[in-house]
């Protein structure tokens, strides 16, 4: 059954399970036969949430496609371009419990916007360091982009229980999550495509005593 409240389109779900107000993020109501109201608008929230995911998981998936050209280009280490993606999983893992905690006192919206907030001053702080070239600077920002990967990696069960119908949530959940695997299979494409980079970091250490023999 369908009905307009506010000028928007309603489908109005009859469902027996342990279900809360869609519309907000409190904890769940135990009712029997509950009529769940399905915003419309349910889907654009999915396709945010989807893109964020893709964006998340191709930044965090930015230096290891590229990293000869990190070593040449910026001349940096192996085991410095590596440790980048490796300090942000520990920062998600750190930091994904007071993120959570945020996610069930405030909702999906707000923690999604204080961690997209977090992820663009990480990105930021990457770019003056590229362009600077100073490693610290590139390394305390990769922690703001840990933060920020909290929401993408750690919602999209939360996402699907407070917006869709119990029919509806293993596929939104598995949408979710297919954003952080398209995320991380874009940054080995794009990435090589940007810089172009066909040499080998090696090569270019070694290219005096190549040149000599």
């Amino acid at each position: 059954m369908k009905e307009s409240v506010d000028g928007e389109k309603l489908e109005l779900v009859e469902q027996t399970s342990k279900c809360g107000d869609l519309s907000d993020s409190r904890p769940a109501i135990d009712t029997d036969n509950t009529e769940i109201k399905l915003y419309k608008r349910r889907w654009w929230i999915l396709f945010v949430f989807f893109f964020v995911s893709v964006v998340d998981s191709l930044r965090w998936n930015t230096w290891a496609p590229i990293v000869d050209a990190v070593v040449v280009a910026l001349d940096w280490t192996d085991g410095q371009v590596v440790a980048l993606p490796a300090i942000a999983n520990a920062i998600l893992v750190v930091f994904s419990f007071p993120i959570l905690y945020v996610l069930e006192l405030y909702g999906i919206r707000q923690a999604l916007i204080i961690t997209c907030l977090l992820s663009t001053l990480g990105t930021a702080g990457w770019v003056v360091g590229v362009y600077i070239e100073t490693y610290w600077l590139v390394a305390i920002s990769t922690v703001f982009t840990g933060v920020g990967s909290c929401i993408p990696l750690g919602a999209p069960s939360f996402l699907s229980a407070t917006w869709f119908s119990v029919k509806e949530r293993i596929t939104v959940t598995g949408v979710s999550l297919l954003g952080t695997f398209l995320g991380a299979t874009l940054g080995f494409l794009i990435g090589p495509s940007i810089i172009g980079m066909k040499i080998a970091a090696e090569v270019v250490e070694n290219r005096d005593n190549q040149t000599a023999g």
